[in-house]
């Protein structure tokens, strides 16, 4: 930049004036609060804790401590004195506060010193209300209670809502079993805390309830006064937030929280009562009704589909009234917990949502579901498109997103007189761009971080121990480093560097490092073997990664495993969070040796201003341990367990681990950078180029019990009765029970679980099926067969062991002498990491695969034992984690062997479900059968799909099971629309109107098939709740088109309509809405269909119990001008205002298109005043232009 265009650049930013809005940015906005140079005398002793800084009611509060040297001290109250408080001779000080000195909310208290030396300060806060968490009370009738704690160890706090309401203050309680089970209740006895007029709360089945194999808990709450039934919720469902409230009768005694199970069973029944409080007069809840607007100070404010406000508010509030200009019929009004901007506030979920229409003055009053505590908000109105807006430094204003410091025209209801009831508000950081692409600047911070590493090894972010000593990083001198190697994989579109390292006990040490440029990312896997002809000193303690991020209120965002309801946790793959401020150590490992039993290995890490992707990768038992304190987050991930010497010639390895470095905290943006590195770089690609496309597969195993009862001929008849009917199939799928010995019992076969041998029953199959595999081919199908290779069932005494040609030794744990070996249930564990078996079951399963034509291997594994397996037979205290350590290797060889054979294009992983899918698996396989899960809980099904698709982006779902065999709607065949559709129908027993529906939701399929490699985006509430909907969707961002799955569950208080808000779609660009079930046609910009949305109605019920689905296709029909936005990126920078400057004095010269977008100021041609509005909409000092309005 030349010096005379900074000049001009200082000059245009020193002139501006504020157009469209009479806010500023006050210079004191920018400035850090001064530490104190020196400490307080005065030291505080009473209160300490939040629970004795809590005044109730008319109680006073008495502050007591020390302030040696002082005569006495001055009080102040929120900047105001109230008068001298003496201290003693020994230093001691007591101050008393009285209820009437003591504001609403919270109340900033000073105790100066007569010196001048600095004042102690502390808050305290009143209540109107009593907490019933906090009283005495009796519980009876419960089968589990939890008191203000969570009801699962991986959530320490009550959570509703699906988790976005999360807190301790509560209570959680179990109902009994039983048609006639005893409800559950918590009584309080009135008469020991005076008079009260009113009783509020918010109920729900708690978050994270074991639902131990269905979604299917419910519950109905009830209020009773001395017996007598004052108030009663609905039928509420997990994921659920009900509101709850009762008017007390003067001189009741005892109140009464009830619970009953609904259904005659309390399965998964935990009732969370939240925030329940009694309240002495009912017209504490909402007395004092609050202005915050200044007419005197104010203009208008636009927006084409929402406008919203932050608040840092000091008191509790139950209510907002807004006051537009411009605004809908009906508004909806949505409160969201802050955090770090407006958007990612949002998609925390929000608190609540209200409908308000307008009264007699044109006020629109949002009454609140609770009374929310002091804290800060952001309150989001879709529907208002012009309000007036006033001057204020401790808030935010908000138009379509564009922010600007100020306040609402409107008012806030809380409980109680609060002479300050604002504070300061946290800065709102520049939008973010919503491009899943890495930035130069995302890019240039990887690059940086993955040099240090590598170019100086002291920094390599690694540590062990080799004998008795520890290394951090390798730069010690007793590394030597022996040499270092970089490629470039275009496969992977990564630099790839192999860094060779000697340590002086002849271990070699060889760093895999990996970097890709493109996507700010980047992994490395340490491996280490003995180059001498003697054992190695032990290695202990290795961790590959240790790693620590700097940046305050650190979220983890992650998914649940599968099979984490039998350990108490929702259904698989629901996205979950952790806020490590709240939980400051949290550890997760696997269960049982799969790496994704009960656990899930990826995490995005959200810190500060930015986020990290962090993934440990093994096939095997691994720990990870994050840890936050002083502002920083530490993270270790390791293999759990590894102290072993290395013999001569072995090979050991540590987990992979993988780091995604971005800017912003952006949910929807992380998600889909992840989504874009792994399917660019990671997926395998048969040709080295190519993804794996969508496809629709039909399967016999509800038909023919797996591949017991089935034939070659009858897999045949199938795959023709599906094209028969109009159903065009790619795969064909062929589970257990193909082998000899694996047929049905009654027919003389062992059944599916006898496995080992391997080799195809030629009486059931006589082509080995090859002509299965051409029948196939004639529909230009490919066919899929099952393996399990890691288990072993025969008896060990059994001839099938030369019959197969399996050799004992090659199972774990073997003792020749006892001729035994380890598993449980008379199973065993194949070897795959001995290289003579190793070998022998590559050649064995590509020969079965390539005899019968299989292009597509699905490889299971149910021993439900693994880690315990692996732990007895590890007895030498010195080899501790080698033989899992050489299992784990020797599994991916076998895919490796599998995948290198020309006839394979994908492995299928499947360990009872999705219990295998750490990134290294997923780097060889796609997990078509992610869970063993209830198949037809389909809320948990479609939560389950977004959950999948935003880490793993190609996954699986079949059509059901049971009744879904012989029957099937809409809304089941849409619940299974994944990447892979598997269609599991006896085609017979459907109807002809059932066999139309299956053939038209294939063709449904196909039509959205095309965008699941785009951006996916959440579109409601995390929620299962048979009472709500659910909602996600796929956009794919160039050509601004996609779709959105939409489901009503079978609640009786799902409601028939809802607003479904998009995403992803450009704020100014118009588009066409269409459905799948309605002629409907809608059109609206995108920032309307992203914050008002599109309206949708569900009326068919497609299953009797109201279950219904839609499908919303978006199209965009014209891309409007973006003003303002110079050098086309889609967003409006600073560099943009400086572009039109460099135009408007003749520096540069700009293309048609960018000097429209240019002018925004009405006149003709583009001037350094249109430089000067577009720097302003830049900064947020305007959120529209002259020429917009």
């Amino acid at each position: 930049m030349t010096n005379s265009l900074k000049k001009a650049i200082a000059a245009v930013i020193s002139a501006a004036v504020i157009v469209g809005s009479a806010m500023a940015i006050p210079a004191s906005a920018l400035e850090t609060k001064a530490v104190e140079a020196d400490q307080s005398p005065v030291v505080v002793s009473f209160p300490s804790t939040d629970e004795e800084k809590t005044v109730i009611g008319n109680n006073g509060i008495e502050i007591t401590g020390t302030a040696p040297g002082e005569s006495s001290l001055r009080l102040q109250i929120g900047g105001k004195f109230f008068g001298t408080v003496e201290v003693a001779a020994d230093g001691s000080f007591t101050a008393k506060l009285g209820s009437f000195q003591i504001s609403s909310g919270l109340n900033d208290i000073e105790l100066v010193p007569a010196s001048g030396k600095p004042a102690a300060k502390l808050s305290v806060r009143k209540k109107n209300y009593y907490d019933v968490a906090d009283l005495n009370y009796t519980t009876s009738g419960a089968a589990e209670f939890f008191a203000k704690t969570g009801v699962s160890k991986y959530c320490p706090s009550l959570s509703m809502g699906g988790q976005v309401l999360k807190t301790t203050n509560g209570f959680s309680v179990v109902p009994g079993d039983g048609v006639n089970a005893q409800p559950a209740d918590v009584n309080i006895d009135l008469t020991a805390i005076g008079s009260v007029e009113y009783f509020h709360a918010l109920v729900g089945i708690d978050d994270f309830a074991n639902i131990a194999g269905a979604v299917t808990g419910s519950v109905k709450y009830s209020v009773l006064a001395d017996g007598v039934e004052l108030a009663k919720t609905h039928e509420v469902t997990l994921n659920e937030t009900v509101e709850i409230e009762a008017d007390i009768p003067r001189g009741a005694r005892t109140l009464t929280l009830r619970v009953d199970n609904s259904n005659g069973t309390n399965h998964s029944d935990y009732a969370d009562w939240v925030d329940a409080r009694l309240f002495a007069k009912k017209s504490d809840y909402n007395s004092e009704e609050t202005e915050l607007f200044d007419a005197s100070n104010s203009a208008v404010i636009t927006a084409k589909g929402s406008v919203g406000v932050r608040l840092n508010v000091r008191n509790d509030f139950s209510a907002i009234t807004l006051r537009p200009e411009k605004a809908n019929e009906t508004v909806y009004g949505r409160l969201y917990k802050f955090t770090y901007s407006y958007l990612r506030s949002m998609q925390n979920g929000d608190l609540c949502e209200v409908a308000a229409t307008a009264d007699q003055n044109g006020n629109y009053k949002f009454e609140l579901n609770n009374l929310y505590g002091p804290g800060e908000y952001l309150f989001v109105a879709d529907g208002v498109t012009e309000i007036q807006a006033s001057k204020e430094d401790n808030a935010y204003v908000f138009a379509d997103g564009a922010s600007a410091k100020g306040v609402l025209n409107m008012t806030v209801t809380f409980s109680g007189k609060n002479a300050n009831c604002l504070d300061t508000v946290t800065e709102e950081p520049d939008a973010s761009s919503g491009i899943a692409k890495a930035t130069d600047a995302e890019k240039t911070r990887a690059k940086e971080t993955y040099t240090r590493y590598i170019t100086n090894l002291e920094n390599f972010p690694s540590k062990m121990t080799i004998g008795d000593k520890e290394y951090v990083g390798f730069s010690d001198k007793d590394f030597t480093e022996l040499s270092r190697k970089t490629e470039k994989n275009e496969t992977t579109k990564s630099e790839n560097t192999n860094i060779e390292i000697l340590h002086k006990s002849g271990l070699k040490f060889t760093l895999k490092t990996v970097f890709y440029p493109d996507y700010a990312a980047f992994d490395w896997v340490i491996y280490f073997t003995n180059i001498t002809s003697a054992k190695s000193p032990n290695v202990s303690e290795i961790s590959p990664a240790e790693l620590t991020f700097e940046g305050e209120n650190p979220i983890i965002l992650t998914n649940c495993g599968d099979s984490e309801s039998i350990t108490g946790m929702p259904a698989p793959y629901t996205p979950r969070s952790y806020s490590l401020e709240e939980t400051p150590d949290v550890t997760f490992e696997p269960t049982n040796g799969r790496s994704a039993e009960a656990a899930f290995p990826y995490y995005n890490l959200e810190y500060g201003d930015k986020g990290a992707f962090v993934v440990t990768s093994w096939a095997g038992q691994w720990k990870d341990d994050f840890s936050y304190a002083d502002g920083k987050t530490t993270f270790s991930g390791r293999q759990e367990i590894f102290d072993s010497y290395i013999k001569p010639g072995e090979i050991a390895r540590t987990p992979l681990t993988a780091v995604i470095l971005y800017d912003g905290r952006d949910t929807d943006r992380a998600t889909n950078l992840w989504r874009r590195w792994f399917i660019d770089c990671n997926m395998f690609k048969k040709d080295g180029q190519n993804n794996l496309e969508p496809f629709v597969a039909g399967v016999t195993s509800a038909v023919f019990n797996e591949m017991m009862g089935a034939t070659e001929q009858s897999q045949i008849d199938y795959i023709e009765k599906y094209f028969n009917i109009g159903v065009e199939l790619d795969l064909w799928w062929m589970d257990a029970g193909w082998y000899e010995k694996g047929g049905l019992p009654g027919n003389g076969g062992k059944g599916w679980n006898y496995v080992g041998g391997w080799t195809v029953d030629q009486e059931r199959f006589p082509t080995k099926f090859k002509n299965v595999s051409e029948a196939a081919k004639a529909h230009d199908m490919i066919t899929l067969l099952w393996f399990e290779p890691e288990r072993v069932a025969f008896s060990l005494s059994s001839s099938d062991f030369e019959t197969y040609g399996i050799k004992r030794e090659w199972l774990v744990g073997y003792d020749a002498d006892r001729n035994s070996a380890l598993g449980p249930n008379g199973y065993r564990m194949f070897n795959l990491g001995n290289p003579e078996a190793l070998d022998f079951m590559i050649n064995r399963i590509n020969s079965v695969l390539n005899e019968g034509g299989i292009s597509f291997y699905r490889e299971d594994l149910n021993t439900g034992s693994i880690r315990g397996i692996w732990r007895s037979a590890e007895t030498d205290p010195d080899r501790q984690g080698m033989l899992e350590n050489s299992f784990v290797q020797g599994h991916y060889a076998l895919w490796d062997g599998i995948l290198a054979n020309e006839n394979i294009q994908m492995i299928d992983s499947c360990a009872s479900g999705g219990h295998r899918l750490d990134l290294e698996t997923m780097r060889r396989a796609v997990a078509l059968h992610p869970t063993d899960y209830n198949y037809n809980d389909m809320p948990a099904k479609h939560q389950g799909s977004y959950g999948l698709a935003s880490w793993l982006p190609f996954a699986g779902a079949n059509t059901g099971t049971g009744g879904n065999v012989t029957d099937t709607s809409k809304y089941n065949m849409r619940s299974a629309y994944r990447q892979a559709m598997i269609l599991q129908f006896n085609v017979d027993s459907l109807s002809a109107e059932k066999q139309q529906i299956v053939a038209s939701c294939e063709k449904e399929w196909r039509g959205i098939s095309t965008y699941f490699y785009d951006d996916i985006y959440q579109l409601t509430n995390n929620t299962a709740s048979a009472n709500e909907w659910y909602s996600y969707g796929y956009m794919n961002s160039e050509d601004q088109s996609g779709f959105a799955l939409v489901f009503r569950h079978f609640g009786a208080n799902a409601p028939e309509s809802q607003n479904i808000r998009l995403k992803g779609l450009n704020k100014n660009d118009i588009y066409e809405i269409t459905f799948a079930d309605s002629d409907a046609v809608i059109s609206g910009s995108g920032a309307e269909l992203m914050s008002v949305g599109v309206p949708v109605t569900l009326a068919e019920k497609e299953l009797n119990d109201g279950s219904d689905s839609e499908v919303i296709y978006i199209r965009r029909t014209s891309s409007a001008v973006m003003y303002g936005d110079v050098d086309g990126n889609e967003k409006v920078t600073v560099d943009d205002a400086l572009s039109a400057l460099q135009a408007a004095v003749g520096k540069i010269t700009l293309d048609d298109d960018a000097k429209v977008r240019s002018d925004v100021d009405k006149t003709e041609g583009v001037s350094v005043n249109d430089a000067l509005l577009i720097l302003q909409y830049a900064v947020g000092k305007i959120n529209i232009f002259p020429i917009e309005q």
